[in-house]
């Protein structure tokens, strides 16, 4: 996530400067010859620098060199090359760049407007190490700007701050009140185009949180076929058992209980976004650390919301019917040692419901603790002992938005989810 990057246009650029030089050496009519302050075309040359670091792509043409080959016989034809090379460099970066992913001429204003209402004097953007762009703050800290499109609670386990997560700050759309309490306790600083932010300088901190979405912001996100509802039940047949990816469709349909039409088009999907790659030796998925957040992230909206659920009161002390009844969630965690609770969560893949409920002198509680999902998959086709796939597991704990069921969940990921390590 984050600017697209244009290094082939940029290694275009010097490519053509290099052919450039072996032409003019050929004919003898070039010499190298350092940019002056009085030199014209050096002056243009560093405005144009200028522009590419602090307007139109901050640290990605650092490297320019501030040198041309040119004599005054050469040197207007070949800094008039280089001038429309730079214009292409430039449209290609407008061109590629979503207007959605710079959220400088957005997010600046905000912080500016929050600090000096705090009676702070305002921030700036300004070039870091490597050129990376920072936000200096008014006590002088700077922070290093990383810019995502949208944040969910999947993807904090994947956030790397070089260790100290102060030294850093994440512009994004939208930071929820939920998510911005995690982020808070995690020590992150961030900024959305709502408003919403965490700031901390000068040993002191500024946080602005549960500002409403922007109307610009789309509800959500237009997506593909394979994370509709029954694309995400052939998904999680891929992601938990890898071979099934070279089952032939008949089969994946069958464990996955959907239809044979659903897996074409989720396969079809699949490989038109680079997920799945097929050659002489079959098919197998590419960037699966990817695809396991997608499903996180899409389960919990798209495919949770439909399953049938049941509530009730009591407390779970025995399971009858063998793996009708397995662990999920908040219980499969505790039955790992990585939370207390008494909350409980099954996944019935069974007919043993019924003899559970009776033995425990569970009832009927909308509001109740206990609660027993209905499995998405074919009962008959696939079954789990113990506890669901920890997946799964990982998934309903970050669905709670519950501090307890997040560091569980970060627990879970560590140790048995290596894709998403």
């Amino acid at each position: 996530m984050g600017k697209i990057s244009i290094l082939p246009a940029h290694l275009f650029l010097h490519i053509c400067m290099f052919i450039n030089c072996i032409m003019f050496t050929k004919c003898k009519h070039w010499k190298f010859c350092k940019h002056s302050s009085n030199d014209t075309g050096g002056l243009l040359i560093r405005i144009l620098q200028f522009g590419f670091h602090f307007r139109v792509c901050p640290g990605i043409l650092g490297g320019i060199e501030e040198s041309l080959f040119c004599d005054q016989s050469t040197g207007k034809i070949l800094f008039v090359h280089y001038i429309v090379l730079v214009y292409i460099v430039c449209t290609i970066e407008k061109t590629c760049m979503s207007k959605t992913t710079d959220k400088t001429e957005i997010i600046l204003p905000l912080i500016n407007e929050a600090l000096e209402t705090a009676g702070q004097q305002p921030a700036e953007v300004v070039q870091g190490d490597y050129g990376m762009p920072c936000l200096r703050l008014p006590a002088g800290e700077r922070l290093r700007i990383r810019q995502l499109g949208e944040l969910t609670m999947a993807m904090l386990p994947m956030l790397k701050e070089d260790g100290n997560p102060g030294k850093g700050i994440i512009w994004c759309l939208y930071v929820g009140d939920s998510l911005a309490e995690e982020l808070s306790r995690r020590g992150v600083c961030y900024a959305d185009t709502a408003g919403n932010m965490l700031l901390r300088f000068n040993g002191n901190f500024l946080q602005i949180r549960n500002r409403p979405k922007p109307k610009e912001i789309a509800k959500e996100r237009a997506r593909g076929r394979s994370l509709s509802p029954s694309g995400l039940k052939v998904l999680f047949l891929l992601l938990t058992e890898p071979d099934s990816v070279k089952w032939n469709y008949r089969d994946i349909a069958a464990k996955s209980g959907t239809t044979i039409g659903t897996v074409n088009y989720t396969m079809v999907d699949l490989r038109a976004k680079r997920h799945l790659l097929e050659d002489g030796v079959g098919r197998r998925l590419a960037d699966i650390r990817t695809l396991a957040r997608l499903w996180v992230d899409n389960y919990r909206l798209r495919l949770l919301p439909k399953l049938k659920t049941t509530r009730y009161s009591g407390e779970l002390t025995v399971i009858d019917g063998g793996d009708d009844l397995i662990a999920g969630g908040e219980t499969a965690a505790m039955k790992a040692g990585f939370l207390t609770t008494g909350n409980v969560l099954l996944w019935n893949q069974g007919t043993g419901v019924a003899r559970t409920v009776a033995r425990n002198r569970w009832h009927l509680d909308t509001n109740g603790n206990i609660e027993v999902r209905e499995a998405f998959w074919p009962m008959g086709k696939r079954r789990f002992a113990d506890h669901a796939p920890w997946l799964l597991a990982y998934a309903d704990l970050l669905a709670t938005e519950d501090g307890r069921c997040l560091e569980a969940a970060e627990e879970i990921r560590k140790r048995h989810l290596e894709e998403l390590a």
